[in-house]
């Protein structure tokens, strides 16, 4: 099955965006490796003489964050293969990739957030978690904050955000514009 989605370019946004950042403050990258087996008598949930699985689980996640004076970020990925031993399903990779940065304009006044979300979710809520109900999903949003200060201790804020929301499938496609005070 071919399985393609509308999805805005994460990664050169980032790239982009961090090679236009100060020197960098501080950074960490904290990662993880993970493997398991699990096993279930009935895996797509029947009514009636469940089948048997054992799956292998093999993955990792990632993390990496950044500080410098004028931006914020993190990215956090989850990388994650099942094998279906006895094949009642075909095996399947999950991929959750979140990204969010805020970049400060004009010092305590003017910030930029960009943070773009993609990964799984069941097409059908009420059916069997299994990779044949399972399309990828992205949301990615932007825009302003803005900061004004009262006195010492208060501000009063403002802020818009474009929101895109973009299904493999499902037509369930929006996107939106929001604001807050």
């Amino acid at each position: 099955m071919n399985r393609t989605i509308k999805t805005k370019t994460l990664a050169v946004g980032l790239i982009l965006a961090m090679a236009s950042l100060p020197a960098v403050s501080e950074t960490t990258l904290d990662y993880q490796l993970e493997t398991g087996v699990a096993h279930t008598n009935n895996i797509n949930r029947g009514p009636v003489d469940g089948a048997d699985e054992t799956v292998g689980i093999i993955g990792g996640e990632l993390d990496w964050t950044v500080d410098t004076r004028r931006a914020d970020g993190l990215i956090d990925a989850t990388l994650e293969h099942r094998i279906f031993r006895n094949d009642t399903n075909d095996d399947e990779t999950l991929l959750s990739l979140n990204g969010e940065f805020d970049f400060e304009l004009i010092d305590r006044l003017l910030s930029w957030q960009v943070t773009d979300n993609f990964g799984q979710v069941l097409q059908d809520v009420f059916a069997p978690d299994n990779p044949q109900n399972r399309e990828n999903v992205n949301v990615f949003s932007t825009g302003p904050v803005v900061s004004l200060p009262l006195n010492s201790t208060n501000q009063i804020q403002f802020a818009a955000a474009y929101r895109d929301v973009s299904f493999e499938e499902s037509p369930q496609d929006n996107d939106s514009l929001s604001g807050q005070l």
